[in-house]
C-alpha cells in the first residue's frame, strides 16, 4: 500500500510520497484514525481485499460478481479513502488501489469518475462509511461501464 502512494507521488511531493502521515487530520465530519491506528487499519483492509478478491474468484458468473463484489468494494474504497494514511494524495491512491482491486476481482482496470460526479462521489463515501454502499458501487459500476465501453471501442 505504501508502495502504491510512493510510486504515484514520489515525482510531486518526494517528502511525503509513501510515508504514513504523524498528524491528526479531518475529512468531512468522518472520524479518522489517529496516526498510530493507521497501520493497523491498513493492515484489515488488505485482509479485507483478499477476503473480496478470493471471493469473487468463486464466482463465475459476471452478473452475480457484479452484484455480489461491488458492494464489497465500494465499502473497501470508502475505508481506503476515509482512513486518510497520508498527508497529500489519499483519494487518488484510494483510486488506484481500487483498480488493482477490480482487476484482482476480474473487472476492467479502474472506474472512470467524471468531474461532474465529484459531489456524487464524496456523498457515496460518506454513505458507505455510515453502512449504505449503494450509490457508491452504483457510481464504481457506472464508472467502470464507461470505461469499459471506452477500451472496447478505442476512444481510450
Amino acid at each position: 500500500m505504501l508502495n502504491i502512494h510512493r510510486k504515484l507521488f514520489s515525482g510531486v511531493f518526494p517528502e511525503h510520497a509513501g510515508k504514513l502521515r504523524l498528524k491528526d487530520v479531518t475529512f468531512r465530519s468522518h472520524v479518522i484514525p489517529a496516526p498510530g491506528r493507521i497501520q493497523y487499519r491498513l493492515t484489515d483492509i488488505v485482509k479485507d481485499a483478499r477476503h473480496i478478491i478470493e471471493q469473487a474468484r468463486n464466482i463465475g458468473d459476471r452478473e452475480e460478481r457484479i452484484q455480489t463484489i461491488l458492494p464489497q468494494i465500494a465499502r473497501f474504497h470508502a475505508d481506503c479513502v476515509v482512513i486518510q494514511p497520508f498527508i497529500d494524495g489519499n483519494k487518488r491512491w484510494a483510486r488506484q488501489v481500487l483498480s488493482a482491486l477490480l482487476v484482482d476481482c476480474g473487472f476492467w482496470p479502474g472506474s472512470r469518475i467524471d468531474v461532474e460526479d465529484r459531489e456524487r462521489y464524496m456523498d457515496g463515501i460518506d454513505k458507505s462509511v455510515a453502512g449504505n454502499h449503494d450509490q457508491l458501487a452504483t457510481l464504481i459500476l457506472e464508472g467502470w461501464v464507461r470505461l469499459e465501453e471506452d477500451f472496447s471501442s478505442g476512444s481510450y
